[in-house]
């Protein structure tokens, strides 16, 4: 069995509960030299049915190299 666990922080009783249920855990820390840019949030209210549209209009003229996009369920996700 293999168990993985990812966090972007790893409280203290996180790391207790790993060592409990793994057997020679390892652990692998990635921390970036250099200070990262700011990150950019933005929130949009829209209507179910208004989602895509707003997505393509976003994607359309920002046009990223790359993002994530999250959605609550499977359903709502195409690919």
């Amino acid at each position: 069995r293999q168990t993985l666990l990812f966090s972007a922080t790893w409280p203290d009783e996180i790391a207790k509960i790993s060592r409990k249920i793994q057997q020679d855990p390892v652990t692998i820390e990635i921390n970036s030299p250099d200070e990262l840019p700011a990150v950019e949030q933005q929130f949009y209210e829209v209507s179910r049915y208004g989602k895509l549209g707003l997505l393509q209009k976003l994607l359309s003229h920002h046009q990223p190299n790359s993002c994530v996009v999250f959605c609550n369920t499977k359903r709502d996700c195409q690919d």
